[in-house]
């Protein structure tokens, strides 16, 4: 009786594991399959940002003063740095309030990194880990974060990790590292620009791939 009882547990924790996988898969195609869904817009997580060569920069003004205002840039020019359109969302709404508060917390004295290497340093696991700490406060629905890596200026790029998020559960459904170029006057646009040239990506080629299940 014991070991019937053994496996019948260990069959009903195989169909557990298998549909809790079967549901965290059919989230991300729901992702692409219902683009009328409420998907919200948590803005850019800076807290992982890494700075390279620009050893002068003044990294408390950044703190304070750019990294909101390159936030704010996608609020306030939506014709420009096209969220809903890139990722083909009908029911997009703007919710910066995690990101505002996460990158509030930002040590400014740890930005400047003196080796190219040290930007390229966030994993996908490091964005599921920073996900999980998100206080969402019951939000459904799906997520999207940019979270921000590096500002290489001797490349004239940033890099980013475009992520898509399962509110309810917190799970990341699909995060993919992109580049673009910084271009513009003044160190805002100069960096927003990178934002403004990976949309521009997603919307020409890498939504669909994403949706025909390709990188």
């Amino acid at each position: 009786m014991n070991q019937c009882k053994r496996y019948c547990s260990l069959w009903m924790l195989t169909i557990l594991l298998g549909f809790s996988g079967s549901i965290v898969a059919q989230s991300k195609a729901g992702f692409f399959a219902n683009e009328d869904k409420k998907t919200t817009w948590l803005g850019i997580d800076f807290t992982e940002l890494k700075l390279f060569g620009d050893s002068e920069a003044n990294v408390q003004k950044i703190k304070d003063n750019y990294l909101g205002a390159i936030n704010d840039l996608v609020l306030t020019e939506p014709d420009k740095y096209f969220v809903a359109k890139a990722f083909n969302r009908s029911n997009l709404v703007f919710d910066l309030s995690e990101v505002t508060r996460l990158n509030a917390e930002i040590d400014s004295n740890k930005l400047i990194v003196l080796k190219s290497d040290e930007v390229i340093h966030v994993t996908p696991a490091r964005v599921q880990q920073m996900v999980s700490g998100y206080s969402l406060k019951e939000k459904t629905g799906y997520g999207i974060v940019f979270i921000m890596e590096g500002f290489n200026k001797s490349k004239t790029e940033a890099t980013m990790f475009v992520t898509i998020i399962d509110m309810a559960t917190q799970k990341v459904l699909l995060t993919q590292r992109m580049s673009g170029k910084a271009a513009g006057f003044g160190y805002r646009n100069y960096w927003a620009r990178t934002v403004y040239e990976v949309l521009k990506t997603i919307d020409k080629s890498a939504y669909k791939d994403w949706q025909e299940g390709g990188k």
